[in-house]
C-alpha cells in the first residue's frame, strides 16, 4: 500500500505513475508479514515472480498473508520484486541480517522462514487483472509530543481507487488534512502531523491502529480516540474507474517499515535507549526527526536536561560554534531576498526565513553551473533518468533548479520542473508538468512553512548532522490545492573535487547522505545523496543514486 518512491523531493510531488512499469515476466520476489506487536517477521523464500502479479496490487501479498494466519501469525503484509533471483536473494538476505540479528542480547526480531510459493492458479493467470476500485480500511493517527497526546481515529470504510492510480494518494492525502484540523480544534494538537493507514481487511487494520497504540507503554502519551469520517470527496477526488485490464503500467512495491531503514533505526534505538545522557536521544533526533521513537526520545532528552543542567561547554564545542558563525557572518551579504520571481513567487514568511535564518546561510560560490544527468533504477525495476542543472541566484542563498525527468521503460512518464529552491535542496516554489498516458497534470508546489530545524548545515564536517521539517502547498489541475510535509535528516559525508562528478567543474563536492519521511501521505521513507558544489553554491541531488 506504500508503493511509491520518490526521486528527489519535487519528484516526490509527481502522480504514482511516474514510476510505473509493466511486465513483470523475469522477475523474482519474495513475500513477508512483519508483525511489530509481537516482533515476528515470517518471509517466503525466493521465488519466480508470476506473470499475471500487478505489483500496485496486493493479491499476491494478500495470498502469502492468508498462508501465514495458518501458522499463527499475523502483520503488515508486502512482496518484494527484483530483476533477478541473486537481486531478490541479496535483498532478502539483508533484511535477514538486520532482522535477525541481535542487539543486547536480544533478537530485533523473530524471524520466520517459511517454504512457500504463490499457488498454481496465480501462476496460470498470464496477465494483470483490470485494477478496481475497492473498499479500504481506514484510521488516522497524530501525535503531539509536546502535548504529549496521541489521537486516533476509529477504522472507517472507504470505497478507493487503485492504488496505480494518483487519486488514491490524493484520498488519503485529504483524510489525513481532515482528520489533522478535527484533531487540531478538538485536542490542540499539531495538524500537520496527521497520517491515515489504509489496509485491505478490518482485522489488518485493528492489528496495524493497536500495535501503533501500544508503542508508547513509559513516555506518559496520554491515547485519545476521536470520532471522525472523512466528508464526501470534491468531484476532482472522486473515485476513478476500473482501469483497462492490458497492458497496465505498474508500480513496483518498495521495502517498508520491515525493510532496511526503519530497522537500522530500530537498532539503534535499542543500543541507546537505556542511556542517561540527554546528548545520545539528542543524537537519535538528528538522524530520525520523526522516528518511531522521537517521541519518547524528545521527552528524555528534556527530563535529562532538567536534571543534569545545560550540557558542558567544551573548547571542541566553542569552536564549532565560532566556526559556524564566521561563515554566518562571511555570508549574510548573500542573505537578502532576491528580486521577485513572478513564475515562482515564493511564500512572503518562508523567504524572510530563510534569508534570515542561520541555518540557511550558505558560502556564495563563484556563479558556476552545475549540471548532472543519470539514470538509476528505483525500486530493482524502474528506470528513472534525470537531466538538471542549478545555479545560485544572484544576491541571495538560493538557487534556480530545473530539470527533467523521463520514469520508466521509454520513458514513459515525462516530469519537467523548474523553480526556486533554497541551496537546490529545499524547494521554495517549484512548477511542473507531467504528461503520461493517464494524464497531463500542470503543478505548482510552494513551501509554506520550514521548522523542527536541527544542526547547522555549514561548516560542512564528515560526520555532523542535521535536519528540517518542511511543509508544502500543492496545487494541480486535477485536485486544486493540498498539503503535506517531509521531515528530512542529512549526514555529511566526504568531500572529493568536484571534477570527479561534473568534469571540468572547478572547486569540491561534499557528500550529504539524507533520509526523508513523509508527513499525511502514504509514502514509505526515502535515502538520498546529495553533493554540495562549492564553485556553485549550491546542493544537487547525485542522479544515478
Amino acid at each position: 500500500m506504500k508503493a511509491f518512491a520518490a526521486v528527489f523531493v519535487l519528484l516526490c510531488l509527481a502522480p504514482a505513475s511516474v514510476f510505473a512499469q509493466a511486465a513483470t515476466g523475469g522477475r523474482y520476489s519474495f513475500c513477508q508479514v512483519n508483525d511489530t506487536g509481537k516482533r515476528d517477521i515470517w518471509v517466503s523464500q525466493v521465488f519466480p515472480t508470476p506473470p499475471g502479479t500487478d505489483l500496485m496490487d496486493t493479491a499476491l501479498a494478500s495470498e502469502f498473508h492468508a498462508y501465514v494466519g495458518t501458522l499463527g501469525g499475523a502483520g503488515d503484509k508486502t512482496c518484494v520484486t527484483a530483476v533477478s533471483r541473486a537481486a531478490a536473494e541479496e535483498t532478502r538476505a539483508r533484511i535477514a541480517a538486520i532482522m535477525g540479528k541481535r542487539s543486547f542480547g536480544i533478537h530485533v526480531y523473530d524471524w520466520h522462514d517459511v517454504n512457500w510459493t504463490p499457488s498454481a492458479a496465480t501462476y496460470a493467470n498470464t496477465t494483470p487483472a483490470p485494477l478496481t476500485a475497492a473498499a479500504k480500511f481506514v484510521y488516522c493517527r497524530s501525535v503531539d509530543t509536546d502535548k504529549r497526546v496521541l489521537v486516533t481515529s476509529g477504522i472507517f470504510v472507504q470505497t478507493m481507487p487503485p492504488m496505480n492510480d494518483m487519486a488514491y494518494f490524493k484520498a488519503l492525502t485529504r483524510y489525513a488534512s481532515e482528520f489533522g484540523a478535527r484533531a487540531a480544534a478538538t485536542h490542540g494538537v499539531d495538524a500537520q502531523d496527521a497520517l491515515c493507514i489504509p489496509s485491505d481487511t478490518q482485522a489488518e487494520a485493528d492489528k496495524s491502529r493497536n500495535d501503533f497504540r501500544k508503542s508508547f507503554p513509559f513516555s506518559g502519551i496520554k491515547k485519545v480516540d476521536l470520532d471522525f469520517t472523512p466528508g464526501p470527496a470534491p468531484a476532482t477526488d472522486a473515485v476513478a474507474p476500473a482501469m483497462a485490464a492490458a497492458p497496465t503500467a505498474t508500480q513496483p512495491p518498495a521495502v517498508r517499515s520491515s525493510g532496511t531503514v526503519d530497522d537500522v533505526e530500530e537498532d539503534f534505538w535499542r543500543r541507546m535507549s537505556s542511556s542517561k545522557a540527554a546528548e545520545d536521544f539528542e543524537d537519535y533526533l538528528a538522524a530520525y526527526p520523526q522516528g518511531s521513537h522521537a517521541p519518547v526520545a524528545r521527552l528524555e532528552a528534556k527530563r535529562l536536561r532538567r536534571a543534569g543542567g545545560a550540557p558542558a561547554v567544551t573548547a571542541k564545542t566553542k569552536a564549532k560554534a565560532k566556526a559556524a558563525t564566521k561563515t554566518a557572518s562571511a555570508v549574510a551579504r548573500a542573505a537578502s531576498v532576491p528580486a521577485a520571481d513572478p513564475d515562482h513567487p515564493i511564500d512572503e514568511a518562508v523567504g524572510r526565513q530563510v534569508a534570515g535564518d542561520a541555518f540557511f546561510q550558505l558560502p556564495v560560490g563563484t556563479g558556476e553551473v552545475a549540471h548532472r544527468s543519470g539514470t538509476r533504477i528505483v525500486n530493482q525495476t524502474v528506470p528513472v533518468t534525470a537531466d538538471g542543472s542549478v545555479q545560485r541566484v544572484a544576491g541571495s542563498n538560493q538557487c534556480r533548479l530545473d530539470i527533467t525527468v523521463l520514469a520508466g521503460e521509454g520513458g514513459l512518464v515525462r516530469t519537467v520542473a523548474t523553480g526556486q529552491t533554497w541551496a537546490g535542496i529545499i524547494p521554495l516554489s517549484m512548477r511542473s508538468k507531467t504528461s503520461s498516458q493517464y494524464a497531463v497534470i500542470d503543478g505548482v508546489i510552494k513551501a509554506v512553512a520550514i521548522d523542527k530545524l536541527v544542526g547547522q548545515p555549514f561548516p560542512l564536517v564528515a560526520g555532523n548532522t542535521f535536519g528540517w521539517s518542511v511543509t508544502y502547498e500543492n496545487v494541480d489541475n486535477t485536485t486544486g490545492t493540498t498539503r503535506y510535509g517531509q521531515d528530512w535528516s542529512c549526514r555529511v559525508g566526504a568531500t572529493a573535487p568536484a571534477s570527479t562528478s561534473i568534469p571540468g567543474m572547478p572547486g569540491e563536492q561534499t557528500e550529504l547522505q539524507c533520509n526523508v519521511r513523509f508527513v499525511s501521505l502514504a509514502l514509505p521513507p526515502q535515502d538520498q545523496v546529495i553533493d554540495w558544489y562549492s564553485a556553485a553554491g549550491c546542493f544537487m541531488q547525485d542522479p544515478t543514486r
